[in-house]
Protein backbone atom coordinates (compact mmCIF):
# COMPACT_ATOMS: atom_id res chain seq x y z
CA UNK A 1 0.00 0.00 0.00
CA UNK A 2 1.40 3.42 -0.64
CA UNK A 3 -0.42 6.21 0.93
CA UNK A 4 -1.20 9.22 -1.21
CA UNK A 5 -1.00 13.30 -0.62
CA UNK A 6 -3.38 14.16 2.25
CA UNK A 7 -6.21 16.45 0.50
CA UNK A 8 -5.75 15.45 -3.16
CA UNK A 9 -8.57 14.35 -4.64
CA UNK A 10 -7.09 14.06 -8.23
CA UNK A 11 -3.77 12.94 -9.47
CA UNK A 12 -1.54 11.56 -12.35
CA UNK A 13 0.05 8.13 -11.33
CA UNK A 14 3.30 6.89 -13.50
CA UNK A 15 3.46 2.99 -13.08
CA UNK A 16 6.40 0.49 -14.37
CA UNK A 17 6.42 -2.83 -13.81
CA UNK A 18 8.76 -6.05 -15.50
CA UNK A 19 6.97 -8.76 -14.40
CA UNK A 20 5.57 -11.75 -16.36
CA UNK A 21 2.21 -12.16 -14.64
CA UNK A 22 -0.26 -9.65 -13.13
CA UNK A 23 0.28 -6.20 -11.95
CA UNK A 24 -2.80 -4.43 -10.57
CA UNK A 25 -2.57 -0.62 -9.17
CA UNK A 26 -5.90 0.42 -7.26
CA UNK A 27 -7.35 3.13 -5.76
CA UNK A 28 -8.67 2.60 -2.09
CA UNK A 29 -10.17 4.71 0.37
CA UNK A 30 -9.68 5.52 4.21
CA UNK A 31 -11.59 2.22 4.60
CA UNK A 32 -9.32 0.20 2.29
CA UNK A 33 -12.63 -0.08 0.33
CA UNK A 34 -11.73 0.19 -3.65
CA UNK A 35 -12.78 3.70 -4.95
CA UNK A 36 -13.50 2.37 -8.67
CA UNK A 37 -9.94 4.03 -10.01
CA UNK A 38 -8.82 0.46 -11.04
CA UNK A 39 -5.60 2.36 -12.82
CA UNK A 40 -3.79 -0.67 -14.23
CA UNK A 41 -4.63 -4.14 -14.70
CA UNK A 42 -2.47 -6.05 -17.46
CA UNK A 43 -0.38 -9.28 -17.59
CA UNK A 44 3.50 -8.89 -17.92
CA UNK A 45 5.70 -5.47 -17.87
CA UNK A 46 4.32 -2.35 -18.15
CA UNK A 47 4.97 1.11 -18.39
CA UNK A 48 2.34 3.64 -18.41
CA UNK A 49 0.56 7.20 -16.82
CA UNK A 50 -3.11 6.77 -15.11
CA UNK A 51 -5.20 8.98 -13.36
CA UNK A 52 -7.20 8.64 -10.15
CA UNK A 53 -9.84 10.76 -8.83
CA UNK A 54 -12.33 11.06 -11.78
CA UNK A 55 -15.85 9.55 -11.40
CA UNK A 56 -14.72 7.56 -8.29
CA UNK A 57 -17.35 6.27 -6.14
CA UNK A 58 -15.21 7.69 -2.89
CA UNK A 59 -11.60 9.75 -2.15
CA UNK A 60 -8.57 8.02 -2.64
CA UNK A 61 -6.30 7.85 0.20
CA UNK A 62 -3.74 4.84 -0.89
CA UNK A 63 -2.78 2.69 -4.20
CA UNK A 64 -2.89 -1.17 -3.71
CA UNK A 65 0.21 -2.60 -5.53
CA UNK A 66 -0.35 -6.22 -6.82
CA UNK A 67 2.94 -7.31 -9.22
CA UNK A 68 5.02 -10.30 -9.07
CA UNK A 69 8.14 -7.69 -9.94
CA UNK A 70 10.25 -4.87 -9.89
CA UNK A 71 7.57 -1.85 -10.25
CA UNK A 72 8.19 1.96 -9.42
CA UNK A 73 4.71 4.40 -8.97
CA UNK A 74 5.21 8.40 -9.07
CA UNK A 75 2.57 10.48 -8.38
CA UNK A 76 2.14 13.95 -9.88
CA UNK A 77 -0.30 17.30 -9.81
CA UNK A 78 -2.17 16.90 -12.80
CA UNK A 79 -1.01 20.41 -14.14
CA UNK A 80 2.39 18.81 -14.83
CA UNK A 81 0.68 16.68 -17.86
CA UNK A 82 1.98 17.37 -21.07
CA UNK A 83 -0.20 18.77 -23.60
CA UNK A 84 -2.57 16.53 -25.85
CA UNK A 85 -0.24 14.77 -28.04
CA UNK A 86 -0.93 13.64 -31.71
CA UNK A 87 0.03 9.93 -31.35
CA UNK A 88 1.22 7.82 -28.61
CA UNK A 89 1.56 3.96 -27.52
CA UNK A 90 -0.24 3.02 -24.39
CA UNK A 91 -1.36 4.52 -21.38
CA UNK A 92 -1.02 8.38 -21.08
CA UNK A 93 -2.33 11.66 -19.49
CA UNK A 94 -2.63 14.82 -21.21
CA UNK A 95 -3.83 18.69 -20.99
CA UNK A 96 -6.42 20.19 -23.29
CA UNK A 97 -7.08 23.63 -23.41
CA UNK A 98 -8.26 23.92 -27.08
CA UNK A 99 -12.24 24.95 -28.70
CA UNK A 100 -15.07 22.27 -28.35
CA UNK A 101 -14.56 20.33 -31.29
CA UNK A 102 -14.07 16.99 -32.44
CA UNK A 103 -12.02 14.61 -31.81
CA UNK A 104 -10.82 12.13 -34.39
CA UNK A 105 -8.93 8.66 -32.76
CA UNK A 106 -7.32 5.61 -34.19
CA UNK A 107 -5.76 2.70 -32.04
CA UNK A 108 -4.09 -0.41 -33.34
CA UNK A 109 -4.57 -2.27 -30.19
CA UNK A 110 -6.08 -5.15 -29.26
CA UNK A 111 -7.82 -4.45 -25.87
CA UNK A 112 -9.26 -2.30 -24.53
CA UNK A 113 -9.32 1.87 -26.04
CA UNK A 114 -11.14 4.03 -23.64
CA UNK A 115 -9.87 8.04 -23.61
CA UNK A 116 -12.03 10.39 -20.99
CA UNK A 117 -12.46 13.57 -20.77
CA UNK A 118 -12.72 15.56 -17.58
CA UNK A 119 -13.49 19.14 -17.10
CA UNK A 120 -14.73 20.71 -13.96
CA UNK A 121 -18.22 21.13 -15.05
CA UNK A 122 -21.02 19.58 -13.17
CA UNK A 123 -22.07 16.21 -14.48
CA UNK A 124 -18.94 15.98 -16.54
CA UNK A 125 -18.52 12.06 -17.01
CA UNK A 126 -16.46 12.49 -19.61
CA UNK A 127 -16.37 9.06 -21.29
CA UNK A 128 -15.35 9.74 -24.98
CA UNK A 129 -14.36 6.08 -26.14
CA UNK A 130 -14.46 2.45 -24.71
CA UNK A 131 -13.99 0.24 -27.16
CA UNK A 132 -12.25 -2.97 -27.73
CA UNK A 133 -9.52 -3.61 -30.27
CA UNK A 134 -8.82 -1.47 -33.25
CA UNK A 135 -10.82 1.89 -33.59
CA UNK A 136 -11.59 4.62 -36.04
CA UNK A 137 -13.83 7.15 -35.76
CA UNK A 138 -14.83 10.61 -34.58
CA UNK A 139 -16.29 11.86 -31.20
CA UNK A 140 -17.46 15.43 -29.14
CA UNK A 141 -14.82 17.10 -27.39
CA UNK A 142 -15.36 20.02 -24.72
CA UNK A 143 -13.92 22.99 -24.77
CA UNK A 144 -10.50 22.90 -22.20
CA UNK A 145 -8.82 23.56 -19.72
CA UNK A 146 -9.74 19.21 -19.27
CA UNK A 147 -7.50 16.32 -19.11
CA UNK A 148 -7.34 13.80 -20.98
CA UNK A 149 -6.47 10.23 -20.55
CA UNK A 150 -6.04 7.36 -22.41
CA UNK A 151 -6.06 3.70 -21.67
CA UNK A 152 -4.43 1.65 -25.02
CA UNK A 153 -2.60 -1.60 -25.82
CA UNK A 154 -1.33 -0.53 -28.92
CA UNK A 155 -0.40 2.95 -30.96
CA UNK A 156 -2.78 5.45 -30.90
CA UNK A 157 -3.80 9.12 -32.77
CA UNK A 158 -5.93 11.79 -31.42
CA UNK A 159 -6.66 14.44 -33.47
CA UNK A 160 -8.93 17.59 -32.77
CA UNK A 161 -10.33 19.89 -35.09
Amino acid sequence: LIALPVGVKAAMVTATHNGSMNFVVNALNADNEATGDLLVNTIGSYTGTTVYGFNAFSDATSLQITADGNWTITIAPLSTAPALAASGTGDGVFLFDGSAGRLIATHDGTMNFIVQEETDGAFSFGLLINDIGAYSGTVPLSSGPSVISVRADGAWTLVTE
